[in-house]
């Protein structure tokens, strides 16, 4: 057989033994890194504030220890004015669970790529004008307005989605 053949052959076997341990392994396999990069989204019926609805997540933590999950990030100070560090731990199995966090429950689904979890918060700290300070600061115009209008929805009802690349 020629080298190229040879090359071809080899490359097909690490394929497919990659293909199998994936099929194996179907269940949430986190690669250790310290910090990871989220979102948080802000659910909302007005389609026209959805580019508004999202911020970005801070200090994003996640590990694993078989099926055991903990995911710690900062709440974002946009939406609170406050500093809120959550810690939510449980268990994630066949792609589902649900993590807790003193009496916040999230519902998660996962694949290998992200994890998404619907959350209503209990008890966070909220200052209003801390939230609009740092609003002000951050955006302007028609993209402050907005978010504006978000942080409102957010502080009487504060729900959302958290979104974290896993890879």
């Amino acid at each position: 057989m020629n080298l190229s053949i040879l090359n071809l052959i080899s490359a097909l076997v690490i394929t497919v033994s990659s293909l199998m341990s994936i099929a194996q392994n179907a269940d949430l396999d986190i690669k250790p890194k310290t910090l990871r990069e989220g979102q948080y989204e802000v659910p909302i019926d007005d389609p026209t504030l959805s580019d508004a609805a999202i911020f970005k997540l801070r200090r994003v933590q996640l590990e694993q220890n078989g099926n055991d999950i903990k995911l710690k990030y900062i709440v974002p100070v946009e939406l609170t004015g406050e500093v809120n560090r959550v810690e939510f731990t449980g268990t994630i199995n066949g792609g589902e669970g649900t993590l807790i966090y003193e009496n916040t429950k999230m519902n998660c689904l996962a694949d290998q790529s992200t994890l998404m979890c619907n959350v209503a918060y209990q008890d966070l700290k909220f200052n209003q004008e801390k939230a609009d300070r740092i609003l002000n600061a951050k955006f302007g115009g028609e993209d402050l307005r907005k978010r504006i209008l978000i942080q409102g929805k957010f502080s009487t009802d504060p729900v959302g989605v958290v979104k974290i690349k896993l890879r």
